[in-house]
């Protein structure tokens, strides 16, 4: 059918758009080089390779679960059998429609990419050249100017302390502070209270990922003997994934 033929070639398009990817990851790199004066190709290509296995293990075993728990009818003698209505729905579904909206989804995304022409890359390029330089340069993206301050040795360790925690961790803690000024004589080195603070979040943090590790697990060892009843094969399957 027609529509049969329309999915299919928007679902052949991530596949064909995937040297995309390669150029989008060295214009972030250069860009963070801009914003930052460091180059971070190796955590950048680590996340780029790593995020998309992360995702295939879900996106090959729940929808074999799904399928299964809906009725699926495994072949007999190499002889493919006939499927209930359910079945065919589910797998159109799953390897049609749902590739499709997510590949609609990526396209606009994509579209909101603010690096988009040569320009752009040229004027990133150059306003290293100029930070290496120590003169500030203009934000091809944001239009605003930057200049990158040199850190002290002090600076450079609190910069290490607080660099694995993202953005809005680091603002939450600066705005728990109730004097500005006794945040900026601890970042100035007379006081150490703001690591303890970190390291609280960093411990809450640990807790929650060991308990959510540790109920996967007991998930799949309470459940693995389900992965021979058809209806239920997706609840081990999913504590295997939750577990990972």
């Amino acid at each position: 059918p027609r529509e049969f033929v329309l999915i299919t070639i928007l679902n052949g398009f991530p596949p064909g758009g995937q040297f995309l990817i390669e150029s989008i990851l060295a214009d972030v790199i250069d860009y963070d080089e801009f914003l930052n004066a460091t180059r971070s190709e190796g955590g950048f290509t680590v996340f780029a390779t790593f995020i998309p296995k992360v995702v295939s293990i879900p996106a090959q075993a729940l929808p074999l679960a799904v399928i299964a728990a809906v009725g699926f009818t495994g072949s007999v003698d190499f002889v493919p059998q006939e499927q209930t209505p359910a079945v065919k729905n589910t797998i159109r579904v799953i390897f049609a429609l749902v590739p499709a909206v997510l590949t609609a989804l990526s396209f606009v995304i994509k579209l909101k990419y603010p690096i988009k022409d040569d320009e752009m890359i040229q004027k990133i390029g150059e306003g290293i050249e100029k930070h290496m330089k120590g003169q500030p340069a203009e934000d091809p993206i944001t239009k605003q100017m930057v200049a990158i301050k040199k850190l002290n040795e002090r600076e450079q360790e609190i910069q290490y302390q607080i660099i694995t925690f993202s953005e809005t961790a680091v603002r939450q803690l600066l705005n728990e502070q109730k004097e500005k000024h006794k945040m900026h004589k601890q970042l100035s080195g007379d006081k150490n209270d703001y690591s303890l603070t970190l390291l609280k979040k960093m411990l809450r943090n640990g807790i929650i990922g060991v308990t959510i590790s540790s109920c996967a697990a007991a998930l799949v060892g309470s459940t693995f003997r389900l992965l021979d009843e058809p209806l239920f094969a997706w609840v081990p399957s999913l504590g295997c994934i939750s577990w990972a």
